[in-house]
């Protein structure tokens, strides 16, 4: 458009040089138990001894599992990261069976709310239920009560009474804001813990300091806070604008919007923070933090917004904000703050009231019930898996929260599949028995437990990533160091091939996001002194992070070229042809001993039934990988005119991905449709752009069929031929 109005020269810029990116490298995903170390977070590990710093040397078979499956990753061009398992009955260390509340008061004045600092008390699971359900009697607004918590504030007071059931007869007053910890998370007595910061939009100005925390509360057995000693503290929690780039607490927090949430639009709304506090592992003695959660909303529980992109208009109360996104806490408005109070009117889009915090409420507060660390089991219990690997996997189930390409079993089937009620995990003592000749046998049963949370999380959470399996390792070896088939009697079809069968029948597996390999590998332990077996996920995983480095994520990672296995030095059995193609049909990938060339993978089905391209592992990684590459390119036209210039403008930007894939064997052919074809007027009408691509996709040669003919000595062979 011009903008001048004189004979003159305008120079416009208009950038179309939008590019689409395949990512680099692979990313590999590993939970496991380990000795030391944090839990409950995802850890990026780039060496064994970063690893053995952080999560120590393995002492018990459970912690060798996942050393040796992350020893294989870091020994291979991929990204490992990982996340500990806590040890300990339930969920574990840093988990309580008790819940707990932040009762934050809020005092009303003529154009404002102001929070104050906040009282804990710890529930119980009926007190839970109760205010989780809002079952709570909010009473009516009174005057002149000083609200509780640190420092008085003035002027008309909300008060907060929970019905007699709720909380035994107790009555606490003051409340506006009830943040639930309804991950029963903990607090240690060294201070570790997650902690909550609620704060307001004025902070955010561009001329104000970071001055949203200014304190870390911890607590005591007795639900009181007590201020965490200075010294302990190994990051700074405030600090003036001109301390910027010091990644203080407080310029962590004015950093996470996005946007201009200063604006006094906002100015009924605050951000509420969930960060992780613990002990350094290079400095024991220092506290170091993670940001766990943050979200933004309003305490007005009317208003909605379209965001920064637009869209359809959604809540903004800060209640259905957290309570939609967060696996840790969920938070309670008293209605008296969020329903009753005229908080707009036609005359302005801004709020009618503020929300401030008040001095006392500018800090982290302990938001888990305090528990000892030495309460918790130190005979290595391993507890609840499934729930564990649940909220592991919580944390790494968006792409916005991690890049994933593959996560690994690393032995946690076969360790949940033999430990029923969660204890310790002893390997050496499970044998091959008859009963897993049935898919209703308990142990087969807990591993397609285990099999399924994993699949479930690859194909319907993330739906960009794979799931590599290891079968039960008592199919394979019994005892601590007894190959099933060197038992006298034991045969390949009832002791092996049956068991397998029976495992993947009973966990009805059926998913071209997950693979199996059937075989345990054997590996020196320096630790112990011995040879050790160990689940072949990890293996496995370096076989795909090694094939997408030196071709492409379209390759077969199996074969004589990029499919051998490092760092063994036996395998639990040794298929024939026979066998193989016994273990093939059922869909279970062959690991081989092949004199001369080493220890090989020999297959690379997905778990499909359905014979489809997508019963392959290349090709279910090539969707995946131009599946990504397509999105992260196409989100940028959202909003843009649906034109033939934009749908020209989006096939062009998309189209260098697919020739990339045809150039480099991944595709025989593609087309992209994107036009006046599938975007007709009711397409258009809808706000809807339409684009339809279609590959050929390249087939593996599994299969090589040479035929020998003998001829007469004067056969023309053209004539054959």
């Amino acid at each position: 458009m011009r903008s001048i109005n004189s004979p003159g020269v305008q120079i416009i810029e208009t950038d179309l040089s939008l590019t689409t990116q395949i990512g680099g490298g692979t990313n590999i995903f590993v939970p496991g138990f380990a000795a030391q170390g944090p839990t409950d977070e995802v850890i990026l590990i780039t060496s064994i001894s970063e690893f053995e710093t952080t999560y120590g040397t393995p002492d018990t078979a459970a912690e060798r599992y996942f050393y040796y499956t992350c020893r294989e990753v870091l020994n291979s061009p991929g990204t490992l990261l990982t996340t500990r398992l806590p040890y300990g009955s339930g969920s574990g260390a840093g988990f309580a069976t008790q819940y707990s509340a932040l009762l934050f008061p809020v005092a009303s004045a003529a154009n404002s709310f102001t929070i104050g600092a906040p009282t804990h008390i710890s529930l119980d699971q009926t007190t839970y239920d109760n205010i989780q359900q809002n079952n709570i009697s909010w009473s009516s607004l009174t005057t002149g009560t000083p609200v509780s918590g640190t420092g008085a504030l003035s002027g008309t007071v909300v008060d907060y009474v929970p019905s007699a059931a709720s909380f035994n007869g107790l009555t606490f007053t003051n409340t506006g804001i009830i943040v639930l910890n309804s991950a029963q998370t903990t607090v240690n007595e060294g201070f570790e813990g997650y902690y909550v910061s609620i704060t307001d939009n004025n902070e955010f100005g561009p001329d104000t300091d970071f001055t949203s925390v200014n304190n870390i509360l911890s607590l005591t057995a007795q639900d009181s806070f007590y201020q965490i000693p200075s010294t302990r503290i190994g990051f700074a929690l405030s600090g003036a604008k001109a301390t910027a780039g010091t990644n203080s607490i407080s310029e962590v927090i004015e950093s996470i919007p996005t946007y201009n949430f200063g604006d006094n639009f906002y100015s009924d709304s605050v951000i509420v923070n969930l960060f992780k506090v613990r002990n350094s592992t290079y400095e024991p003695q220092s506290l170091v933090y993670s940001l766990a959660e943050s979200h933004i909303g309003s305490l007005d529980a009317n208003k909605k917004t379209v965001g920064v992109v637009g869209g359809t208009p959604k809540s903004f109360f800060i209640s259905d904000v957290t309570n939609n996104q967060s696996s840790n806490i969920q938070i309670l408005v008293n209605p008296l703050i969020s329903k009753k109070t005229q908080w707009s009117s036609l005359s302005s889009i801004n709020p009618a009231k503020t929300v401030r915090n008040h001095i006392s409420s500018k800090s982290l507060y302990a938001g888990g019930v305090f528990a000892p660390s030495y309460l918790y089991d130190s005979g290595k219990t391993v507890g609840n898996i499934i729930t564990k690997v649940e909220r592991a996997l919580t944390h790494i189930e968006t792409s916005e929260s991690a890049v994933i390409d593959i996560v690994l079993d690393s032995g946690l089937s076969t360790i949940f599949a033999n430990t029923s009620g969660g204890g310790n995990y002893d390997d050496t003592i499970y044998s091959n028995v008859a009963s897993l000749s049935t898919e209703n046998d308990p142990i087969i049963q807990r591993w397609a437990t285990m099999y399924n949370e994993f699949n479930n999380f690859v194909q319907n959470t993330r739906k960009d990533c794979v799931f590599i399996a290891d079968p039960l390792r008592q199919i394979f070896v019994n005892g601590e160091d007894v190959k099933t088939l060197a038992i006298r009697g034991n045969t390949f079809s009832t002791n092996i091939y049956t068991p397998l069968k029976k495992l993947l029948t009973g966990a009805g597996a059926n998913s071209n996001y997950s693979a199996i390999y059937g075989n345990w590998v054997k590996s020196y332990d320096a630790y112990t002194d011995k040879f050790v077996w160990l689940p072949a996920s990890g293996y496995v995983g370096a076989i795909y992070a090694r094939t997408d480095t030196n071709t492409q994520p379209w390759y077969a990672p199996a074969g004589l070229n990029r499919g051998v296995i490092n760092n063994i030095v036996d395998i639990a059995f040794n298929p024939n042809q026979k066998q193989r193609d016994f273990l093939y049909t059922i869909s279970i990938n062959p690991i081989v001993n092949f004199s001369g060339d080493g220890y090989v993978v020999f297959g690379q089905k997905t778990l499909q039934a359905k014979p489809s391209a997508f019963d392959r592992v290349n090709v279910r990684r090539l969707f995946l990988v131009l599946e990504r590459a397509v999105q992260n390119a196409v989100k940028y036209f959202v909003f843009e005119p649906n034109t033939e210039f934009t749908r020209t403008r989006l096939k062009n930007t998309i189209t260098p991905v697919f020739e990339l894939a045809k150039n480099t064997e991944g595709l025989y052919d593609y087309l992209i449709v994107c036009d006046e074809r599938n975007n007709n007027p009711d397409v258009i009408d809808r706000n809807e752009l339409a684009v339809d691509i279609y590959i050929k996709p390249v087939r593996a040669a599994e299969f090589i069929l040479v035929n020998f003919i003998a001829t007469r000595t004067g056969q023309n062979f053209q004539e054959l031929i």
